[in-house]
């Protein structure tokens, strides 16, 4: 099952530019509701609809650059590229940490808010590496235009951990936050 989901998602990735917005929208949801049912049943975890909602706005940002084709735009002093890049990690970060809390906290584990955000910003950068060779793949097979210079995949690297630091950040102040407010009720 799992290599399955992996399959169809990396296939999805690939395909994604080539797609209409409504095909990409129903793909999403239908993809993360499989996702959620696995981790749902496999690890005995709820994953927080406003989790599922913030991935549902990162692919959103993808494949509106695509219907729009923004991709190779300016917005404001960045590309949409960049742009993308950084909103897409920003917006999927926190439900990787929200796992990687939650199955620790299941089995017994104490780990520490910067531990397992560090483990899930690992698996988010390796993720954003897979995505690249995606986009290496799509150039190489399907003659997609995905690679715009000699660093495009250094840069959009760049702007993935940009991202994956931001949606670090900002998810352990909400957590924090969320945390002092839960004390003090």
């Amino acid at each position: 099952m799992a290599c399955a989901v992996l399959f169809s998602g990396a296939l999805f990735l690939v395909k994604t530019p080539h797609l209409s917005l409504a095909f990409n929208s129903a793909f999403v949801v239908c993809f993360l509701a499989v996702t959620y049912c696995y981790v749902r049943n496999q690890f005995a975890l709820r994953i927080p609809l406003s989790l599922l909602i913030l991935v549902v706005f990162a692919l959103e940002v993808d494949a509106l650059g695509n219907v729009f084709h923004l991709y190779g735009t300016m917005v404001g002093p960045i590309r949409y590229d960049e742009l993308a890049h950084l909103l897409v990690q920003a917006l999927a970060t926190p439900v990787v940490i929200w796992i990687a809390r939650a199955w620790c906290d299941g089995t017994g584990l104490r780990v520490p808010l910067g531990l397992s955000s560090f483990c899930a910003a690992s698996a988010m950068f390796s993720l954003s590496a897979f995505y690249e060779v995606l986009e290496l793949w799509d150039e190489l097979v399907f003659g997609g235009q995905r690679i715009w210079s000699l660093h495009d995949t250094a840069e959009d690297l760049q702007w993935d951990l940009s991202g994956i630091v931001l949606g670090v950040i900002l998810t352990k102040l909400v957590l924090r936050l969320h945390s002092a407010r839960a004390t003090l009720a």
